[in-house]
């Protein structure tokens, strides 16, 4: 038998190592502080939880975990400050209301897609000397950035669909660039180089010695090539839609494959000096001129392109140029003729029939709502991501539809370098892509933009704990699994009465739900959402406070501890004390 005192002492033990083992398994991670910002004891941010608005990183912060902010509506400035070193992919993404962001030259490693899909984004100081893969993709409302000096790369697609970027500069340091950056940035007029392994002219891109034109801005419409270029670089011109004419120089040597690309220079002169031509796909050539008998005419020839002799020689045109308007378009009705710099809105036109879909153009209104020419039915207002004065052609996808080739992709990419896509499915859903911004994808021989809605909750393809009747909108199910051709932006009609509410938009994970992003369901009915990749989502009501793909966790309060801990020794004294007052 234990006395009474070694009795008291083993309780006032065991009770501090229940206490002791109650918090061990939290405490590696701080307390969120006053403002939200929860901070593991090593300094990583690893949630938050606070009102939004113009917030601050805290000092003591070093590293900012993936997807801490991913989807947060509530944010409209962010300020990164010294002592940053770290921050993780998607931290930042989808903040759509986010309007300034201030980042730190500590910050030495940021993860891919940070900032991307920050459509409001507008004001960016960015100290730091590294750019990834998609850093500031789908930042719509971003007109200009400059590179500060010292970086030495950019990433594939990290400025890729900033519609509205028209400049960017470029420092010395900078070693490569990954010229995918720029892809979909349709009002892009000017890259500035400052030296080292790169130049500049006219806002178009050149290596440092300005012998190879490396890129051509795709908001450009026109371009003066310089005397001293003797090559033109593949996808140099890959987009440019907006450039009708050009003139090669006497000092051009070589035309790389696919140079001229999707562009839609209608009439182009190839001096005789120009020895080799490459492959050009989705290049909507009218005119070539050039001298008789030159690889400019073997070209022209072998493609069924009209030629144009300057030399007082032979001409042997392969066909009229087109100006009978009854001409038959053959057997590629969707490709469109050439366009002008600014293109305008066409009339409605009748449905065109494909092998695979029906295309019908529609017409946009002045305030962006668009009413299709083939249903007559208004649609819902674009997003910042599709810029509605450009025409629209929309296909319809049926619920049996076969997926899409390689092929009839093809035909949809070059329509697209001069109208908005969109896929409509038969309940309504529409899957949109900006004018120039699709391109095959890697691996891929069939395209299905089939897609199922559910509006009545039912555990079906995404089955998780955190979804039940209340909490739930919709679900998404895309038939095709994988990257989709281009950011797209999806038009989802989950009814009237959800206008005005925000909902949350979660793919599933091996079972998990990861936040994508969070939007306000319009007047229309309509939730418009932008994704890179197809796979099943869901739409829910409520947050559900999900962070690097894991459900959060409670943080412990170490002040809790202490509390207990208290709590514990007062009720034990006071026991002991009224026993000696019973005795």
């Amino acid at each position: 038998m234990l006395k009474k005192a070694g009795k008291k002492k083993l309780s006032v033990i065991m009770t501090f190592l229940f206490v002791f083992m109650f918090a061990m398994p939290q405490m590696n991670v701080l307390a969120a502080d006053e403002n939200g910002f929860e901070i593991s004891a090593d300094g990583v941010l690893v949630a938050y939880a606070g009102p939004g608005g113009d917030i601050t990183i805290p000092a003591g912060v070093t590293q900012i975990a993936d997807n801490v902010f991913n989807g947060n509506a509530s944010i409209t400035s962010v300020v990164i400050p010294d002592g940053v070193t770290h921050i993780g992919g998607g931290a930042f993404a989808n903040c759509v209301n986010m309007g300034s962001l201030s980042v730190s030259g500590t910050v030495s490693a940021i993860g891919g897609a940070a900032f991307s899909g920050c459509s409001s984004l507008s004001s960016v100081s960015y100290g730091s000397r590294t750019l990834p893969d998609s850093a500031f993709s789908g930042c719509n409302a971003l007109t200009s950035f400059s590179i500060p000096e010292g970086t030495t790369a950019v990433g594939a697609n990290a400025f890729a669909n900033c519609v509205n970027l028209s400049s960017v500069s470029v420092p010395a340091s900078m070693a490569t660039i990954n010229l995918s950056a720029f892809s979909g940035c349709s009002n892009l007029t000017s890259v500035s180089a400052a030296g080292g392994n790169y130049s500049s002219s006219d806002g178009c891109l050149y290596n440092a010695s300005m012998t190879r034109l490396l890129f051509c801005p795709q908001g450009k419409s026109s371009l003066s090539i310089p005397s001293s270029v003797v090559s033109i670089a593949s996808g140099a011109l890959d987009g440019c839609t907006h450039i009708s004419s050009i003139e090669i120089p006497g000092s051009v040597t070589a035309i790389e494959a696919g140079a001229f690309s999707n562009s839609s220079v209608g009439t182009i002169l190839i001096p005789e000096t120009v020895s080799s031509i490459g492959s050009q796909s989705g290049w909507s050539v009218s005119l070539i001129r050039g001298s008789s008998g030159s690889p400019a005419q073997v070209f022209a020839d072998s493609a069924g392109i009209p030629f144009e002799a300057t030399d007082g020689g032979e001409e042997e045109p392969t066909e009229d140029p087109g100006d009978d308007p009854e001409e038959d378009p053959g057997d590629d009705p969707v490709t469109p003729t050439p366009a002008a710099p600014e293109p305008a809105a066409p009339a409605p036109a009748a449905p065109i029939t494909t092998g695979n879909a029906t295309v019908s153009t529609g017409t946009v209104s002045a305030g962006g709502v668009r009413k299709s020419s083939t249903t007559g039915k208004v649609e819902p207002e674009a997003p910042k991501g599709i810029d509605d004065s450009i025409p629209t052609k929309t296909i319809k996808v049926a619920n049996d539809q076969e997926p899409f080739t390689t092929a009839e992709m093809e035909e949809i990419i070059r329509t697209n370098q001069t109208y908005n896509i969109s896929f409509e499915t038969e309940d309504g859903i529409c899957i949109k892509f900006a004018r120039g911004s699709m391109k095959l994808v890697d691996g891929i021989e069939g395209y299905d933009f089939r897609v199922r809605l559910i509006l009545k909750y039912d555990r079906r393809t995404i089955d998780a704990a955190e979804m039940n009747e209340n909490n739930f909108a919709f679900e998404l199910g895309f038939y095709y699994d994988g990257e989709f051709p281009a950011t797209a932006y999806v038009y989802i009609p989950i009814g009237t009465r959800y206008s005005g509410t925000t909902l949350y938009y979660y793919t599933c994970e091996e079972g998990t739900l990861v936040n994508v992003s969070s939007g306000t369901v319009g007047a229309d009915g309509y939730l418009i959402v932008s994704q890179n990749h197809c796979s099943d989502y869901v739409g829910l009501n409520e947050g559900i406070h999900v962070k690097d793909g894991t459900p959060k966790t409670g943080v412990f309060d170490y002040r809790l501890f202490l509390v207990l801990a208290l709590a514990a020794a007062g009720a034990y004294f006071i026991v002991v004390k009224k026993r000696k007052v019973v005795r």
